[in-house]
């Protein structure tokens, strides 16, 4: 038997799905749904009746967390409900940001238990700041906990990283404080930290004090930034800005098809012998919310050349009417491509194969708009790599559309004749 657990949500600075969708994370399936004018947005986890409520919901609440730190904003939980299905839960607060492209690609998943605590106390931290900016201030300080424990040691850390930190303000911040104070970690940390948590101390934080309120407030990027530092550079949980600045997002899931050594050789060898790559999947090559394209639903793929950073991987259709050459650059951590020159079709002169080449060409059409390409492991369903959105270069748009349109009516036409030749004269 199994049962749902329903928690609705407040999702202030996340955008949330304007519609229902799945989404898969840490090995649970979990059903986003949005939200309305009496409708809170809400996310809900089908699971077995023996597991416990409080189990369910840190597994709900891992993955808010995740989504938290990757768009680097808060989003709260508001109520839960057990039922036998998804429930509608009644809003809250007010309105919320939302969108039709809801991604999570980009989830943190840390292994370590420090990890995933700094995770949840960073969402908690920004949760808190709607409601108490002198508790947001210390949730922030608790992350900086996980790794330094003594109130010296917390200092010296501080101290050490303030010139690394980036953010809005936050070397300008930084600049003033030093100007003001001649040890910055400890001013953050007495006059901080310490002020928020103890009440019977010299200095203190009195939350009715506008002038605490003020100060810990144009403070508080600062630490906001410390945590994020230490979660993405002593915690190895890397932030979605690093993420897109790297493209590791891009052929990530061939580094574990063609392994470590192999992909070092590549960048570091002028030629590396085909025979030693492993046999490559299957690959399905799609259009990130588009498609499908059935031509390109069950490519053959095999390596072709490797060395001097790239390796090329040789595609080719079932029925061998699509054959491409797919560019892998793992010196640059990019997909390489020519929209128009990717694929190629083996025309036979049957209206098949100009279906064929119309489905290619509305493929190279839709991703020379903007289009990110999705390479996938055609059996087991795996994302293998994906493009940033594709930004021509040197492209007139009119002329490259009249040519499109010009292709389309051509390719119809033909269709339609090479059908007429199968079918034969119409019966008298």
């Amino acid at each position: 038997m199994s049962r749902w657990i329903t928690v609705g949500l407040q999702t202030r600075g996340v955008a949330w799905p304007n519609a229902e969708i799945k989404a898969t994370y840490g090995g649970h399936e979990f059903v986003l749904r949005p939200g309305t004018d009496r409708l809170a947005p809400a996310i809900a986890m089908r699971c077995d009746e023996s597991m416990p409520l409080g189990d369910a919901q840190q597994v709900i609440r891992r993955f808010l967390s995740a989504l938290s730190w990757q768009e680097q904003a808060p989003i709260s939980e508001a109520d839960t409900i057990g039922a036998a299905g998804p429930v509608q839960i009644g809003r809250r607060g007010p309105g919320d940001i939302v969108t039709n492209v809801f991604r999570t690609d980009h989830l943190a998943a840390p292994t370590s238990e420090k990890a995933r605590l700094a995770l949840a106390l960073y969402r908690e931290a920004q949760n808190l700041k709607s409601e108490s900016v002198a508790y947001s201030f210390l949730g922030y300080f608790k992350v900086i906990n996980v790794t330094h424990n003594r109130g010296a040691e917390q200092i010296a850390w501080i101290n050490g990283v303030l010139s690394t930190l980036k953010g809005y303000g936050v070397q300008e911040r930084i600049a003033q404080l030093r100007a003001a104070h001649p040890d910055v970690g400890a001013y953050l940390y007495l006059s901080g930290r310490c002020a928020v948590a103890h009440a019977f101390s010299d200095p203190l934080v009195d939350p009715e004090d506008p002038t605490d309120l003020r100060r810990l407030a144009t403070d508080l990027d600062v630490v906001r930034s410390l945590a994020e530092h230490l979660i993405e550079n002593e915690l190895s949980v890397p932030s979605l800005r690093a993420i897109l600045a790297a493209h590791l997002y891009e052929l990530r899931g061939f580094h574990d098809v063609i392994g470590t050594a192999l992909v070092r050789r590549v960048i570091g060898e002028p030629t590396v012998s085909v025979a030693e790559f492993p046999t490559l999947p299957v690959l399905k090559i799609a259009i990130r919310g588009q498609g499908p394209f059935a031509a390109l639903s069950q490519l053959t793929s095999e390596v072709a050349d490797a060395g001097d950073g790239r390796l090329f991987i040789r595609l080719t259709s079932p029925d061998a009417r699509v054959y491409g050459v797919l560019a892998l650059n793992f010196a640059t951590e990019r997909l390489e491509f020519d929209p128009f020159q990717l694929f190629d079709v083996v025309d036979d002169g049957s209206a098949i194969a100009a279906r064929v080449q119309q489905e290619i060409l509305e493929f190279a059409w839709k991703l020379l708009l903007n289009g990110q390409m999705e390479v996938w492991d055609a059996e087991a369903g795996r994302l293998l790599g994906r493009s940033d959105p594709f930004v021509p270069v040197n492209v007139d748009f009119r002329r490259t559309e009249v040519n499109v349109e010009r292709s389309r009516a051509s390719l119809a036409t033909e269709i339609a004749r090479r059908e007429a030749l199968v079918a034969g004269p119409a019966a008298p």
